[in-house]
């Protein structure tokens, strides 16, 4: 069937009149060259073929939202031309091509539209054209690949629009394309590349990327996309107001200011990393009813460039209070709450919808609020039955309290019930900062009520440990963690449909990870004993190579002795080809193993800690012992060793 390119291609191209083998093969220069004082090519309104090499590609100049920009190998004035497209044209940076298409000019601009392309190779970008600020606005450049030098930001970005200033006038540079640089006035740049396009009967120099932008020495962070959580806060409300910060270093300092006097004095709070690169968070308490509040975030990188946004602060004004019961008095309380009507509001952190043995449909929920503690929301329907109920949801539900199988819940509620107040929140903010024990008997108050026999699970926390085993059971998988304090149950439903733990981008199936490290954040529960209910893919992360796979078995271990009757570890370090099935063992001088350490499939540079304890969780003996890698792929086989000494603490 004939591509939409195609198509408008024969409806140029009519039989029997003109054929593609009939056109003259033109270069850039022979469309763009002109002495016409309006500009307009020479061959307008012709069908033409044209071979040059793209300079740029994914152009949105409205309303082509995928155009591209084709060259003269020789560059220069006259090289450059806008290929105008509706769809995504099959050709990269740097591909030799031919179009042909029909010359237009369009709202000033000369194109070729309905363009039919053939990549025929690759070919050697011409050298960008210097050119001034002067200059940029003259037909010869109309879509040349170009550079200003030495120029100061004069004004900031506005409308997708920022100027720079050479001396020799003003130029206006585009932001069509994605970078992160937010301009400030006074900014030096060393130089500026990119295509000169016309747009809004305006010439401008549009960078392609941020390797466009040449800096004239450091330069500061750049914050954007900042938001606050609620929009509308109210008295009950935390403000969480959250940043993407980047930096071409390492960012130093990363502070959430506010005021409530009109800012004659200002608090500032640390912000933390969020879940994603470059985000950040930070919270403002709640405050009374009426008080107007001030903010701005500011990054500060190693090279003490600070970066402030926005500019003026932001602000709000808080409103009244909603009547709400925070969950951890539900849960320390729980006998004075247990069947009746609370209003609760919080983060659902956790939503899956199951069918029962009757089979009638449920959802169960975890919701957690600002108190740090969770529960259960749990009722008859599907996820079309309550759309409010989102994992990400910030919400306000009107329910009863009450318990089933000893698991204490929040049910009796209808979609009416539940109130979105805002949504998108990311998980990651109500995580704790540190990891329990695996096994830590003291996890379990993490579950206690008031009231014997009834524990409340679905407080958000998160564990890191070595995975044991991997095994269906009744509905879902078993995962057994162990840190080295003893084993925990990550309970995963087969509901929530997770087929494995993210692995450098991928997901790897958990049976393939055992005897390597995990970390897991999900709810705490109660099921034979205290358990951790995950129930998403992104929450399940395994251990991220620190360098590229080796050919054969590597290990290394420092070479001090270590005390692990003072708490104190040891690091290993150890690498193998990627794909390969490794054990990682320690050995006595007789060969006899006293710890497995890994036993999976691996492949690249990792570190583990040893704590010096055995299979069985106890101190090994003083002495020597070998560290041994053995790394299998493929039918062969390569060993690793390192000696390690366990001492102990002088009396």
């Amino acid at each position: 069937m004939p591509t939409y390119l195609q198509r408008a291609l024969g409806a140029l191209l009519l039989p029997g009149l003109l054929s593609t083998a009939a056109l003259a093969q033109l270069s850039v220069r022979d469309v763009q060259y002109t002495t016409d004082p309006s500009g307009n090519s020479p061959r307008l309104n012709q069908t033409v073929q044209v071979q040059g090499v793209v300079t740029a590609v994914e152009y949105n100049a409205p309303p082509y939202a995928h155009s591209l920009f084709l060259a003269d190998t020789t560059g220069g004035p006259w090289s450059g031309l806008l290929v105008a497209s509706f769809t995504t044209l099959p050709a990269a940076v740097g591909d030799w091509v031919q179009v042909t298409g029909q010359v237009k000019e369009t709202g000033g601009q000369t194109s070729l539209q309905f363009p039919f392309l053939t990549v025929l190779g690759t070919a050697s970008l011409p050298d960008p054209e210097g050119i001034t600020a002067a200059e940029l606005p003259q037909e010869a450049y109309e879509g040349v690949l170009a550079a200003l030098h030495d120029v100061t930001v004069t004004a900031p970005e506005a409308n997708g629009l920022w100027k720079v200033s050479d001396g020799s006038g003003e130029a206006s540079i585009g932001h069509t394309w994605d970078y992160i640089y937010q301009p400030a006035l006074g900014d030096t740049l060393e130089q500026i590349r990119g295509v000169v396009a016309y747009v809004g009967a305006a010439f401008r120099l549009e960078p392609r990327s941020g390797e466009d932008l040449v800096f004239s020495g450091n330069i500061r962070p750049v914050i954007s996309n900042v938001q606050r959580l609620p929009q509308q806060p109210t008295a009950s409300d935390a403000v969480m107001v959250s940043a993407v910060i980047a930096d071409d270093g390492q960012l130093t300092r990363t502070e959430l200011h506010y005021s409530l006097d009109n800012g004659a004095t200002w608090t500032s709070v640390d912000l933390e990393p969020g879940a994603t690169a470059d985000l950040y968070a930070g919270w403002i308490p709640a405050q009374v009813q009426g008080t107007v509040v001030q903010y701005f975030i500011q990054a500060e990188d190693d090279e003490g460039a600070v970066a402030t946004a926005p500019e003026p602060p932001a602000w709000y004004s808080v409103g009244a209070p909603r009547a709400s019961v925070p969950m951890d008095s539900i849960v320390t309380h729980f006998s004075q709450f247990n069947n009746q009507d609370v209003t609760v509001e919080g983060l659902i952190t956790y939503m899956m919808q199951w069918t029962t043995s009757t089979g009638s449909t449920r959802i169960s929920a975890y919701l957690q609020d600002a108190s740090g503690r969770g529960l259960e929301l749990s009722e008859s329907g599907s996820f079309s039955t309550f759309p409010g109920l989102r994992r990400g949801n910030y919400i306000s539900l009107t329910g009863e309290v009450g318990e089933f199988d000893g698991s204490a819940q929040i049910s009796g509620f209808d979609a009416a019930d539940v109130t979105v107040i805002y949504s998108g929140y990311p998980i990651s903010f109500v995580e704790p900062p540190d990891f329990l024990p695996t096994g830590d008997p003291n996890n379990e108050d993490l579950l206690l009520t008031d009231t014997p026999g009834v524990t409340a699970a679905g407080t958000w926390c998160k564990v890191k440990g070595y995975l044991l085993a991997a095994e269906w059971a009744g509905g879902g998988t078993n995962l057994t963690l162990n840190d080295g304090s003893g084993p925990v149950v990550i309970r995963i439903w087969d509901d929530m449909n997770v087929p494995g733990a993210i692995i450098n981008g991928d997901t790897v199936a958990f049976a393939n990870l055992v005897g390597q490290t995990l970390s897991v954040s999900g709810a705490v529960s109660w099921y034979n004993g205290f358990q951790i209910e995950a129930g998403y893919a992104e929450d399940i992360h395994g251990d991220e190579p620190v360098a590229p796979a080796s050919p054969e078995a590597e290990v290394w271990v420092e070479p001090h002795p270590f005390v692990p009757d003072r708490g104190e570890t040891i690091t290993i370090r150890y690498n193998a080809p990627a794909g390969a099935w490794i054990r990682l063992r320690v050995l006595n001088l007789r060969g006899q193993m006293a710890a497995m350490l890994r036993d999976g499939q691996s492949g690249g540079g990792y570190e583990i800690e040893w704590d010096g304890r055995d299979e069985l969780n106890r101190r090994v003996p003083l002495g020597v012992y070998i560290v041994q890698l053995q790394s299998t792929l493929n039918g062969r086989t390569t060993v690793d060793s390192a000696p390690v000494v366990v001492g102990t603490k002088l009396k």
